[in-house]
């Protein structure tokens, strides 16, 4: 009786053992899949900055090219009235 309350006694060691290291493991990985989400979104956050920069600076290219435009027909007109 003695051998197998040691026996039981052991294997409950070892289940709590492993229970332990295997919630320690969940635990640690959750927590660097929380890192890793708050990276993805400091790079998110960053890419939608970027992305509003990119599109002031191509709005004020398109001005610039209707001005050139503009001046470009205006010059054409010119020319055409003194040809």
């Amino acid at each position: 009786m003695e051998i197998v309350g040691g026996i039981g006694m052991f294997a409950l060691i070892i289940t709590v053992v492993l229970s332990l290291i295997w919630r320690s493991a969940f635990l640690k990985r959750t927590r660097l899949q929380h890192g890793q989400d708050d990276r993805y979104l400091k790079l998110v956050e960053r890419s939608e900055e970027q992305q509003a920069k990119v599109l002031e600076q191509l709005q004020a290219l398109n001005a610039r090219v209707t001005r050139i435009e503009t001046g470009t027909a205006s010059i054409e007109e010119t020319l055409k009235v003194v040809e």
